[in-house]
Protein backbone atom coordinates (compact mmCIF):
# COMPACT_ATOMS: atom_id res chain seq x y z
CA UNK A 1 0.00 0.00 0.00
CA UNK A 2 1.08 3.55 -0.64
CA UNK A 3 2.69 5.50 2.38
CA UNK A 4 0.03 7.61 4.82
CA UNK A 5 0.06 10.74 2.46
CA UNK A 6 -1.05 8.91 -0.07
CA UNK A 7 -3.99 7.03 1.38
CA UNK A 8 -7.04 8.23 1.10
CA UNK A 9 -9.72 6.89 3.91
CA UNK A 10 -13.69 6.47 3.22
CA UNK A 11 -15.76 6.28 6.18
CA UNK A 12 -18.46 4.17 4.86
CA UNK A 13 -21.61 4.57 6.64
CA UNK A 14 -25.54 3.77 6.95
CA UNK A 15 -28.46 2.35 8.60
CA UNK A 16 -28.84 -1.55 9.35
CA UNK A 17 -29.44 -3.17 6.05
CA UNK A 18 -28.91 -0.58 3.67
CA UNK A 19 -26.07 -2.86 1.70
CA UNK A 20 -22.64 -1.03 2.79
CA UNK A 21 -20.91 -4.11 3.41
CA UNK A 22 -22.58 -5.52 0.07
CA UNK A 23 -21.04 -2.73 -1.48
CA UNK A 24 -17.81 -2.64 -0.26
CA UNK A 25 -17.70 -5.96 -1.11
CA UNK A 26 -18.82 -5.59 -4.54
CA UNK A 27 -16.00 -2.65 -5.12
CA UNK A 28 -13.07 -4.43 -3.33
CA UNK A 29 -13.91 -7.91 -5.02
CA UNK A 30 -13.56 -9.52 -1.04
CA UNK A 31 -15.62 -10.70 1.53
CA UNK A 32 -16.04 -9.72 4.75
CA UNK A 33 -17.89 -10.04 8.22
CA UNK A 34 -19.96 -6.89 10.05
CA UNK A 35 -18.24 -6.06 13.28
CA UNK A 36 -19.33 -4.00 16.00
CA UNK A 37 -15.73 -2.09 15.10
CA UNK A 38 -14.81 -0.12 11.85
CA UNK A 39 -13.42 -3.11 9.55
CA UNK A 40 -10.71 -1.75 6.89
CA UNK A 41 -10.94 -3.16 3.57
CA UNK A 42 -8.72 -2.03 0.62
CA UNK A 43 -9.75 -0.79 -2.98
CA UNK A 44 -7.75 -2.79 -5.20
CA UNK A 45 -7.96 -0.87 -7.82
CA UNK A 46 -6.47 2.28 -6.63
CA UNK A 47 -4.57 1.62 -3.69
CA UNK A 48 -4.29 4.98 -2.11
CA UNK A 49 -8.47 4.22 -1.67
CA UNK A 50 -9.07 2.44 1.97
CA UNK A 51 -12.76 2.14 2.59
CA UNK A 52 -13.85 1.39 6.11
CA UNK A 53 -16.97 -0.43 6.72
CA UNK A 54 -18.94 1.09 10.12
CA UNK A 55 -21.17 -0.41 12.32
CA UNK A 56 -24.68 0.79 11.07
CA UNK A 57 -26.37 3.84 13.17
CA UNK A 58 -29.99 4.13 13.97
CA UNK A 59 -29.91 0.75 15.62
CA UNK A 60 -30.35 0.05 19.59
CA UNK A 61 -26.60 -0.79 20.21
CA UNK A 62 -25.69 2.55 18.60
CA UNK A 63 -29.15 5.56 17.80
CA UNK A 64 -27.42 7.98 15.92
CA UNK A 65 -25.90 10.50 18.37
CA UNK A 66 -24.38 7.48 20.17
CA UNK A 67 -22.99 6.56 16.80
CA UNK A 68 -21.63 10.03 16.50
CA UNK A 69 -20.32 10.22 20.14
CA UNK A 70 -18.58 6.69 19.73
CA UNK A 71 -16.88 6.67 16.28
CA UNK A 72 -14.29 9.43 16.16
CA UNK A 73 -15.11 10.46 12.51
CA UNK A 74 -12.44 13.14 12.42
CA UNK A 75 -11.11 14.34 9.08
CA UNK A 76 -7.20 13.19 10.14
CA UNK A 77 -8.58 9.67 9.94
CA UNK A 78 -11.06 9.64 7.11
CA UNK A 79 -10.98 12.44 4.30
CA UNK A 80 -14.29 11.04 2.86
CA UNK A 81 -17.53 9.70 4.03
CA UNK A 82 -20.10 7.91 1.86
CA UNK A 83 -23.23 7.10 3.34
CA UNK A 84 -25.37 4.34 1.87
CA UNK A 85 -28.79 4.66 2.20
CA UNK A 86 -31.91 2.71 0.33
CA UNK A 87 -35.00 2.88 -0.92
CA UNK A 88 -36.27 4.83 2.99
CA UNK A 89 -34.53 8.38 2.80
CA UNK A 90 -34.88 9.11 6.54
CA UNK A 91 -34.38 12.01 8.85
CA UNK A 92 -31.24 9.77 10.71
CA UNK A 93 -29.60 10.32 7.09
CA UNK A 94 -30.24 13.85 7.54
CA UNK A 95 -28.66 14.33 11.06
CA UNK A 96 -25.92 12.15 10.50
CA UNK A 97 -24.71 13.88 7.65
CA UNK A 98 -25.70 17.43 8.25
CA UNK A 99 -23.70 16.91 11.47
CA UNK A 100 -20.72 15.11 9.87
CA UNK A 101 -20.60 17.24 6.73
CA UNK A 102 -18.21 19.28 8.00
CA UNK A 103 -15.64 16.93 8.62
CA UNK A 104 -14.89 15.46 5.37
CA UNK A 105 -12.83 16.61 2.54
CA UNK A 106 -15.49 14.55 0.37
CA UNK A 107 -18.57 13.38 0.82
CA UNK A 108 -20.51 10.69 -1.53
CA UNK A 109 -24.25 9.37 -1.00
CA UNK A 110 -25.06 6.10 -2.31
CA UNK A 111 -28.70 5.10 -2.97
CA UNK A 112 -28.85 1.31 -2.88
CA UNK A 113 -30.48 -1.08 -3.56
CA UNK A 114 -33.05 0.64 -6.55
CA UNK A 115 -33.25 -2.64 -8.20
CA UNK A 116 -35.47 -3.40 -5.48
CA UNK A 117 -36.98 -0.30 -6.19
CA UNK A 118 -37.77 -0.99 -10.05
CA UNK A 119 -39.35 -4.11 -8.96
CA UNK A 120 -41.71 -3.31 -6.88
CA UNK A 121 -42.79 -0.52 -8.97
CA UNK A 122 -43.03 -3.24 -11.75
CA UNK A 123 -45.31 -5.49 -9.49
CA UNK A 124 -47.60 -2.57 -8.27
CA UNK A 125 -47.82 -0.72 -11.53
CA UNK A 126 -47.74 -3.52 -14.06
CA UNK A 127 -49.23 -1.92 -17.08
CA UNK A 128 -47.24 2.00 -16.52
CA UNK A 129 -44.13 0.50 -15.09
CA UNK A 130 -41.23 2.61 -16.77
CA UNK A 131 -37.78 1.82 -15.43
CA UNK A 132 -36.19 4.34 -16.85
CA UNK A 133 -38.85 6.91 -15.03
CA UNK A 134 -38.22 4.83 -11.71
CA UNK A 135 -34.60 5.62 -11.63
CA UNK A 136 -34.78 9.28 -12.64
CA UNK A 137 -37.30 9.68 -9.52
CA UNK A 138 -34.75 8.01 -7.58
CA UNK A 139 -32.07 9.95 -8.26
CA UNK A 140 -34.53 13.38 -8.58
CA UNK A 141 -35.63 12.20 -4.76
CA UNK A 142 -31.82 11.21 -3.40
CA UNK A 143 -30.87 14.25 -4.82
CA UNK A 144 -33.85 16.49 -3.44
CA UNK A 145 -33.69 14.95 -0.04
CA UNK A 146 -30.21 15.51 0.75
CA UNK A 147 -29.52 18.99 -0.99
CA UNK A 148 -28.98 20.91 2.25
CA UNK A 149 -25.83 18.65 3.00
CA UNK A 150 -23.95 19.32 -0.15
CA UNK A 151 -22.71 16.36 -0.95
CA UNK A 152 -19.86 16.26 -3.65
CA UNK A 153 -21.48 13.68 -5.44
CA UNK A 154 -24.97 11.17 -5.15
CA UNK A 155 -24.51 7.78 -7.33
CA UNK A 156 -28.01 5.63 -7.37
CA UNK A 157 -27.02 1.80 -7.80
CA UNK A 158 -27.68 -1.41 -6.60
CA UNK A 159 -24.63 -3.53 -5.27
CA UNK A 160 -26.15 -6.54 -6.62
CA UNK A 161 -26.37 -5.54 -10.02
CA UNK A 162 -23.02 -4.00 -10.81
CA UNK A 163 -23.69 -3.77 -14.56
CA UNK A 164 -26.43 -1.74 -14.27
CA UNK A 165 -27.39 1.55 -12.74
CA UNK A 166 -24.85 4.04 -11.66
CA UNK A 167 -22.65 1.28 -9.97
CA UNK A 168 -19.75 1.61 -12.80
CA UNK A 169 -19.83 5.78 -12.25
CA UNK A 170 -19.24 5.06 -8.50
CA UNK A 171 -16.21 2.47 -9.28
CA UNK A 172 -14.86 5.03 -12.09
CA UNK A 173 -14.79 7.95 -9.34
CA UNK A 174 -12.98 6.07 -6.72
CA UNK A 175 -10.43 4.50 -9.19
CA UNK A 176 -9.47 7.54 -11.37
CA UNK A 177 -7.82 9.95 -9.10
CA UNK A 178 -10.99 11.93 -7.97
CA UNK A 179 -9.07 13.83 -5.91
CA UNK A 180 -6.71 14.98 -8.87
CA UNK A 181 -9.34 16.06 -11.46
CA UNK A 182 -12.37 18.04 -9.91
CA UNK A 183 -15.44 17.14 -11.79
CA UNK A 184 -17.89 20.36 -12.43
CA UNK A 185 -21.03 18.81 -11.59
CA UNK A 186 -21.83 18.28 -8.57
CA UNK A 187 -24.67 15.66 -8.37
CA UNK A 188 -24.27 12.39 -11.01
CA UNK A 189 -26.75 12.46 -13.25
Amino acid sequence: MANDEEVFAYAVIGREHVGKTSLITALCGQEQNASECPVMCGYHKNKAIVLFDFPPFGTSVYPTHMFIERFDLDKRLYQGLILVCDQDLTDDDICILSTLRSNFRRVIIVRNKVGSIIQLDRTLCSEGHNPKDVFSQCKYSTRKHFSACRPDRIFVLDSFDTDRFQFKDLDDYLQNGHMVRPIPNRICM
